[in-house]
């Protein structure tokens, strides 16, 4: 069983530890990754072994809670409102926190003292007052989850701003009763305490927003999908019915206006559709009878029936929405570093604020005061959260921003692997071309059967394939009879039997190794250069040639250009004949070609480079690219293609745009470089700011202030990915 399941209590990147290394330790969970950004883990375990109530227990021994939902799971929402409880507990801290800050520090402002006849004495109680009305209200939310992590020896960044206000606090508070100066006391720290809390409360609200923000592109996906939908009941008659209660083959009735509930075939009514959130592409698309629709993309000025041909999890925005959701719950390599430090920072954070404090007062001979200051600033600008979220941030944001194009990213290793590639392999039919092959003549080589007569034996074979060749003679045949015993042979042709006849229909050269004569050379240097063939066989002797002609995509010069400007190589890995890719080559600028491929030679073509230290992506879209998809760095799939190319691939184009496998790579280069620069903070920023409070150098409240506002710098830094154009 696979699950995406919130977690409570997590606020920094030990906790993503913790959390990780409890649920991998339960007998029958084989894997667990948590996504600190969303605050989710994804979760593997069988349920033969272990149930989910069992998890949420352990775990909850641990000191964190895991949510089990029968629903799915909303982050936005779910994020929204642990914004709304941020919030309201940020306000009660504020208006408690401004009268202790603005009256201690007022009073060493001696018009403002001798203005106030208040004694001193009673206003450092009411200072004490309030301050623990914040510590036990809003500062519950630190204090509650830093004791159930000390009940089981653990820490993360609660403890540290739990310590740091609660020593501050206890001491101002000793000081107030039993100091020097009793019920005057001179060095009282109420205003820190409550300054510290709120401004913790305003970058936890200010972050809780930022997340919300980053899963904001997921969250538009799943609201496409309709709730509601006219379907066609036994009398014809369209009655309104919740989308879980269509069925495969139902009749819908969609209205211009509405989104599609579901993927099916118009089989009534034509129009055109936006699938700009689901594609990226802006133009509206014609739409026919026989044409099919994606749920979740809208129909804009007629009305349609439409037949369902898929239904809840089995749509195409289901399926995306999942990737997608997995894919920002991923990890990337460059995570590990962050992991490795997280599980020792706190507790040395801790040790260093002890040391601070016994070389200060033991070895310096401090006074308590003066020794205590620096280490309560130690623990307070210490930040575990900005390392924490410096990756998962950004993978959430770019997988989002990628899906809103059009780009569907499966994981962040192909996000984070997109960038580092130095060769672009590509098929040529469907993605340097348009992948609509036409049938533009038959060369009859014997007389035996009619023009008719050959389209109809080769439409009866070829309407059980996919491929453009054979999808072009079906869309041309007038009659297409039923075949038997019809067998493909990828990258080479098929047979069967047609009305009693033996059909073969393949490449020529495939017509030789199956043991017909044909001239080939005779034939070739008939035709155009750029123009592909298929033989037909009845009977075992060759009767006619099919030749086609593709033409290539208006974009694909320029793409090709712009990616030897980014010095990326590139290259075609084709199974068409020698002729066709080498005109097609020349016409693009692409230096090195290979004809003629086979699916294992063009596998064998990318293990070759590999061998020899380049890291390949390729661009493809049929059956026959799924080996060398799975076998490159990077497989890119067209989105005009096959289920099984873009179930094997990295990165799934669903806008057949060229232009968006520049803008995947741009996407990951940029992610990287914003993850690099949010580690660079969250290391600088406390290289330099513990040694800073270590020498005495930093004011609690600063050092308060400046944790709280880095992780919303990690956070707003990452969101620039959503600006992807």
């Amino acid at each position: 069983m696979i699950q995406n399941l919130p977690v409570e209590g997590m606020t920094c990147a030990a906790c993503v530890a913790r959390v990780e290394k409890s649920l991998k330790k339960i007998g029958g969970v084989s894997n667990a990754t948590v996504n600190l950004a969303a605050e989710t883990v994804h979760l593997e375990y069988d349920v033969e072994q272990v149930s989910l109530e069992s998890i949420a227990q352990s775990l909850h021994e641990s000191g964190y809670d895991l949510i089990i939902k029968k629903e799915p799971d909303n982050v936005s929402e779910r994020l929204l409102d642990r914004e709304i409880d941020i919030r309201r507990d940020f306000f009660i801290s504020l208006s408690c926190s401004l009268p202790v800050l603005i009256l201690s520090m007022g009073m060493m402002w001696e018009p403002i003292s001798n203005a106030i006849s208040i004694p001193m004495n009673l206003l450092n109680i009411g200072f004490c007052i309030l301050s623990l009305i914040v510590l036990l209200i809003p500062g519950q939310r630190f204090f509650v989850p830093a004791w159930k992590l000390a009940l089981h020896g653990a820490s993360d960044m609660n403890t540290l701003v739990s310590l740091g206000t609660g020593m501050a606090w206890l001491y101002s508070t000793f000081e107030l009763l039993f100091g020097e100066h009793a019920g005057h006391g001179q060095h009282l720290y109420y205003d820190s305490t409550t300054t510290i809390i709120t401004l913790v409360l305003l970058g936890k609200m200010l972050e809780t927003k930022a997340k919300r923000k980053a899963g904001n592109a997921l969250q538009s996906l799943l609201s496409l999908q309709s709730t509601r939908a006219l379907r066609q009941s036994a009398d014809g008659s369209f009655q309104e019915c919740n989308t879980s209660e269509i069925t495969v083959g139902d009749i819908m009735l969609i209205r211009p206006g509405e989104s599609f509930p579901i993927d099916g075939i118009i089989i009534e009514g034509f129009g055109t559709c936006d699938e700009s959130m689901l594609t990226g592409e802006s133009h509206p698309i014609t739409k026919q009878t026989g044409d099919s629709v994606t749920g979740g993309t809208i129909n804009i000025d007629a009305s349609m029936q439409v037949k369902a041909t898929a239904i809840g999890a089995d749509t195409v925005l289901s399926k995306i929405t999942s990737i997608v959701k997995e894919a920002q719950g991923s990890k990337a390599a460059i995570q590990s570093l962050a992991d490795k430090i997280s599980s020792v920072f706190v507790p040395s954070v801790l040790g260093i604020s002890i040391v601070t404090f016994i070389v200060y007062y033991v070895i310096l001979h401090s006074t308590f005061n003066a020794s205590i200051l620096p280490a309560i600033s130690i623990l307070l600008i210490a930040c575990p959260c900005a390392l924490g979220l410096a990756t998962p941030t950004a993978i959430t944001v770019a997988i989002g921003a990628g899906a809103k194009h059009g780009i569907i990213i499966r994981n962040a290793d192909a996000l984070e692997k997109a960038g580092t590639i130095d060769i672009i392999a590509f098929d040529k039919t469907g993605t340097l071309t348009e992948g609509k092959p036409e049938l533009i003549e038959i060369e009859i080589l014997q007389s035996t059967y009619s023009y008719d007569a050959l389209m109809s034996y080769a439409s009866g074979i070829e309407q059980y394939s996919v491929h453009p060749f054979a999808q072009s003679i079906v869309k041309k045949s007038q009659d297409i009879p039923q075949a038997e015993s019809v067998k493909e042979f990828p990258g080479k042709g098929m047979k069967g039997i047609v009305s009693g006849h033996d059909i073969l229909i393949g490449k020529l050269d495939w017509i030789l190794e199956e043991g017909m004569h044909l001239d080939i050379d005779s034939i070739k240097q008939t035709y155009q250069s750029g123009e592909s063939m298929l033989g037909l066989c009845i009977d075992g002797s060759p009767h006619a040639i099919f030749i086609f002609a593709d033409t290539i995509r208006d974009t694909s010069k320029e793409i090709i250009q712009t990616l030897h400007d980014d010095l990326l190589q590139t290259m075609i890995l084709s199974g068409d004949q020698e002729s066709t890719v080498k005109s097609i080559a020349n016409e693009l600028g692409i230096m090195q070609y290979h004809a003629g491929l086979l699916p294992h030679e063009k596998l064998e073509k990318i293990s070759g480079l590999q061998k020899a230290g380049h890291r390949l992506a390729m661009i493809g879209d049929g059956i026959n690219d799924a080996p060398a998809l799975a076998q490159a760095h990077l497989g890119i799939a067209m989105g005009s293609g096959t289920d099984i190319a873009m179930n094997t691939a990295d990165i799934t184009i669903m806008n057949s745009d060229l232009h968006s496998v520049i803008t995947a790579i741009r996407l990951s280069r940029n992610t990287m470089r914003i993850i690099k620069q949010n580690f660079f903070w969250a290391f600088i920023f406390n290289i330099i700011g513990i040694p800073l409070a270590a020498f005495g150098l930093l004011n609690p409240m600063f050092a308060a202030g400046a944790m709280a506002f880095s992780s919303v710098s990690v956070i707003s830094n990452s969101l620039r990915l959503s600006t992807l154009k």
